[in-house]
Protein backbone atom coordinates (compact mmCIF):
# COMPACT_ATOMS: atom_id res chain seq x y z
CA UNK A 1 0.00 0.00 0.00
CA UNK A 2 2.86 2.32 0.85
CA UNK A 3 4.49 1.53 -2.48
CA UNK A 4 1.26 2.45 -4.27
CA UNK A 5 1.20 5.82 -2.51
CA UNK A 6 4.83 6.43 -3.39
CA UNK A 7 4.19 5.44 -6.99
CA UNK A 8 1.17 7.76 -7.19
CA UNK A 9 3.22 10.56 -5.65
CA UNK A 10 6.03 9.96 -8.13
CA UNK A 11 3.57 10.04 -11.03
CA UNK A 12 2.15 13.29 -9.68
CA UNK A 13 5.64 14.80 -9.54
CA UNK A 14 6.29 13.73 -13.13
CA UNK A 15 3.01 15.35 -14.19
CA UNK A 16 4.00 18.59 -12.46
CA UNK A 17 7.36 18.51 -14.19
CA UNK A 18 5.69 18.08 -17.59
CA UNK A 19 3.30 20.95 -16.83
CA UNK A 20 6.22 23.22 -15.92
CA UNK A 21 7.87 22.39 -19.23
CA UNK A 22 4.62 23.16 -21.05
CA UNK A 23 4.32 26.48 -19.23
CA UNK A 24 7.82 27.47 -20.29
CA UNK A 25 7.07 26.57 -23.90
CA UNK A 26 3.89 28.69 -23.78
CA UNK A 27 5.88 31.68 -22.52
CA UNK A 28 8.36 31.26 -25.35
CA UNK A 29 5.50 31.17 -27.86
CA UNK A 30 3.90 34.29 -26.36
CA UNK A 31 7.18 36.20 -26.51
CA UNK A 32 7.78 35.09 -30.09
CA UNK A 33 4.25 36.20 -31.07
CA UNK A 34 4.69 39.58 -29.39
CA UNK A 35 8.00 40.18 -31.14
CA UNK A 36 6.51 39.24 -34.51
CA UNK A 37 3.54 41.54 -33.90
CA UNK A 38 5.77 44.45 -32.91
CA UNK A 39 7.85 44.01 -36.05
CA UNK A 40 4.76 44.62 -38.21
CA UNK A 41 3.71 47.78 -36.38
CA UNK A 42 6.36 50.16 -37.72
CA UNK A 43 6.85 51.09 -41.38
CA UNK A 44 10.10 52.08 -43.11
CA UNK A 45 11.62 55.31 -41.69
CA UNK A 46 12.08 57.03 -45.07
CA UNK A 47 8.30 57.23 -45.58
CA UNK A 48 7.61 58.75 -42.18
CA UNK A 49 7.35 62.42 -41.33
CA UNK A 50 10.03 63.73 -38.91
CA UNK A 51 7.68 63.76 -35.93
CA UNK A 52 6.85 60.12 -36.55
CA UNK A 53 10.53 59.16 -36.74
CA UNK A 54 11.13 60.92 -33.43
CA UNK A 55 8.20 59.01 -31.92
CA UNK A 56 9.52 55.80 -33.39
CA UNK A 57 12.97 56.36 -31.84
CA UNK A 58 11.30 56.96 -28.50
CA UNK A 59 9.16 53.85 -28.91
CA UNK A 60 12.17 51.79 -29.97
CA UNK A 61 13.99 52.90 -26.85
CA UNK A 62 11.00 51.87 -24.79
CA UNK A 63 10.80 48.59 -26.69
CA UNK A 64 14.43 47.85 -26.03
CA UNK A 65 13.90 48.55 -22.36
CA UNK A 66 10.74 46.40 -22.37
CA UNK A 67 12.60 43.65 -24.18
CA UNK A 68 15.41 43.73 -21.62
CA UNK A 69 12.83 43.55 -18.83
CA UNK A 70 11.04 40.67 -20.56
CA UNK A 71 14.31 38.81 -21.05
CA UNK A 72 15.22 39.34 -17.39
CA UNK A 73 11.78 38.06 -16.36
CA UNK A 74 12.21 35.09 -18.68
CA UNK A 75 15.61 34.33 -17.14
CA UNK A 76 14.02 34.43 -13.69
CA UNK A 77 11.28 32.10 -14.91
CA UNK A 78 13.89 29.72 -16.33
CA UNK A 79 15.77 29.74 -13.01
CA UNK A 80 12.55 29.10 -11.11
CA UNK A 81 11.56 26.22 -13.38
CA UNK A 82 15.05 24.73 -13.19
CA UNK A 83 15.01 24.96 -9.41
CA UNK A 84 11.56 23.36 -9.22
CA UNK A 85 12.59 20.58 -11.59
CA UNK A 86 15.70 19.88 -9.53
CA UNK A 87 13.66 19.84 -6.32
CA UNK A 88 11.12 17.47 -7.88
CA UNK A 89 13.88 15.21 -9.15
CA UNK A 90 15.57 15.14 -5.73
CA UNK A 91 12.25 14.36 -4.10
CA UNK A 92 11.62 11.53 -6.57
CA UNK A 93 15.07 10.11 -5.93
CA UNK A 94 14.59 10.33 -2.15
CA UNK A 95 11.25 8.56 -2.41
CA UNK A 96 12.74 5.86 -4.61
CA UNK A 97 15.55 5.28 -2.11
CA UNK A 98 13.04 5.18 0.75
CA UNK A 99 10.92 2.67 -1.17
CA UNK A 100 13.95 0.48 -1.81
CA UNK A 101 14.94 0.64 1.84
CA UNK A 102 11.39 -0.20 2.93
CA UNK A 103 11.33 -3.15 0.55
CA UNK A 104 14.70 -4.37 1.87
CA UNK A 105 13.49 -4.08 5.45
CA UNK A 106 10.27 -5.95 4.60
CA UNK A 107 12.25 -8.74 3.03
CA UNK A 108 14.49 -8.97 6.10
CA UNK A 109 11.43 -8.99 8.33
CA UNK A 110 9.88 -11.84 6.32
CA UNK A 111 12.95 -14.03 6.87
Amino acid sequence: MKLQKEKASSQHLETLNEELGGDLEQWFNIIHTLRAHRATQVGPPERMPPWRRACQRSVQGNRQQDQLQQEAALQELRKLLTTKREALQQEQEAKALAAQENERLRQEGDR
